[in-house]
């Protein structure tokens, strides 16, 4: 990781060993590493109000929304209702053996 991070900042090290850290189920801490960067731009004096970084920033918020709203309308969805006296829902193919 020295060799990788070699004449960046201590943030690009601390990014990538953060990353190596994560277990493969395991959620990212998505402020804390905003706000690492966020940090080493300032400390560069870079304005973090640029209009790139913030498109971004908002770019994966907005991702992560819609993949919420699409994910919670797929829970909401009412299953189909079993016709009684069969434990098939209602309007299920046939599947039988008409020989």
């Amino acid at each position: 990781m020295d060799e990788l991070c070699l004449n960046q900042p201590p943030e690009f090290k601390e990014y990538m060993n953060y990353c190596r850290g994560l277990s493969f189920t395991a959620d990212p801490d998505y402020r804390y590493i905003t706000s690492l960067f966020e940090g080493c731009m300032e400390r560069h004096n870079f304005e973090t109000r640029n209009p790139d970084f913030l498109w971004n920033k908002n770019r994966l918020f907005l991702e992560r929304q819609t993949l919420k709203e699409s994910m919670m309308r797929v829970i909401a969805k009412p299953a189909a209702a079993p016709v009684p006296g069969t434990t098939k829902p209602k309007g299920a193919a046939e599947q039988g053996n008409d020989q």
